[in-house]
Parts: C-alpha cells; sequence; structure tokens
C-alpha cells in the first residue's frame, strides 16, 4: 500500500515544529544527500575528513568536483585544517570518528545531523538561507526504516518540492 504523504508531511510538521515550506521527506539520508546535492548544485564541494564515503560516490556520479578538509587536533578541539573556500559537506559536531567544531556559514553548506537530530529538537528553528540540513532516523530509531529529511529556508522550498520523492516507507510514514 502506498503511504498517505499528505499525513506523513502533517504528522512529521507537528511532531517537530517544522513548517511544511521548510522540509521535504526522503528514503533515508542517501536520498536526502542526492537532493540536497542536486537542489543547491555546488561549483566545487569541500568534504569533511574523514566522514561518510557516499558524499565522495556522489559527486562522482553527478559530475561536481570535490576536495578534502582534514581536521586538526588543538587546544582539545578537533577543528578545519584549512579555511573552506567552496560549498561545504560537513556532520553536525560528531562525523564517524571524534566530534569537531561545526563549520558554518560557507557559501552553501550541507550539514548533516544523522548523529544529533539537532534541528529537529531545537526549540528555536532558525533555518539560514545557506544551510541545508539533512538527517535520518537511522542512528536513533533504525537502520531499516528509511525515513530521511532535507530542512531548508523558504528560499528553497520550490527547488526542494520539484526534487522530493513520491513516496517514502509507509512504516516510516506511521
Amino acid at each position: 500500500l502506498y503511504p498517505d504523504m499528505y499525513k506523513a508531511y502533517n504528522n512529521f510538521s507537528a511532531t517537530y515544529g517544522i513548517s511544511r515550506e521548510n522540509f521535504i521527506l526522503t528514503n533515508g539520508c542517501e536520498s536526502a544527500l542526492r537532493i540536497a546535492m542536486l537542489a543547491i548544485r555546488p561549483g566545487k564541494l569541500s568534504i569533511e575528513c574523514p566522514t561518510w564515503a557516499r558524499v565522495q560516490v556522489e559527486c562522482e556520479a553527478l559530475g561536481i568536483p570535490y576536495d578534502f578538509v582534514n581536521y586538526k587536533y588543538k587546544d582539545g578541539i578537533f577543528s578545519p585544517e584549512r579555511e573552506v573556500v567552496n560549498d561545504l559537506y560537513t556532520t553536525d559536531t560528531y562525523n564517524n570518528l571524534f566530534q569537531h567544531d561545526n563549520v558554518i556559514g560557507y557559501s552553501k553548506t550541507i550539514l548533516d545531523e544523522t548523529y544529533t537530530s539537532r534541528m529537529l529538537f531545537a526549540n528555536e528553528k532558525v533555518f539560514n538561507k545557506n544551510t541545508i540540513i539533512i538527517g535520518s532516523f537511522s542512528k536513533t530509531v533504525g537502520a531499516g526504516l528509511r525515513l530521511g529529511y532535507c530542512i531548508f529556508s523558504n528560499e528553497w522550498t520550490d527547488r526542494f518540492n520539484l526534487l522530493r520523492e513520491q513516496y517514502v516507507s509507509a512504516t516510516a510514514c506511521e
């Protein structure tokens, strides 16, 4: 059976206090990443390293040039080794190995909050027009659920809605 997407979007909006104009639902974080990259069309993407290898795979598949930004450890915190001048993919506070400074405020940033769900649970929802937030429930609810999301400011609503998936898991919609 196909899920009731109208109900799914209304449930997500009511649960997390995010307007329907500011998110789309996806079939996991892989889909969220692909859609975000198609929507923002980065000229060149800097990818935090170490991180999720899927970002490099999507860049290769979509023909997006990329480079890597390594972290250095100084004064008790991991920070980027160099200034980022390109669009950026980064994780929110935690990558697969360690906690790090958040690097936000560049031309366009894809911020992956799969490990934190920070924006979902924030009391005040502030959407930076240059930051696209992606995430999923695979680390908190279950890997088989396949429910992800993209959260964005009003400037991106039309583009993301053109790219959104028509159906997500019926189980995830519940």
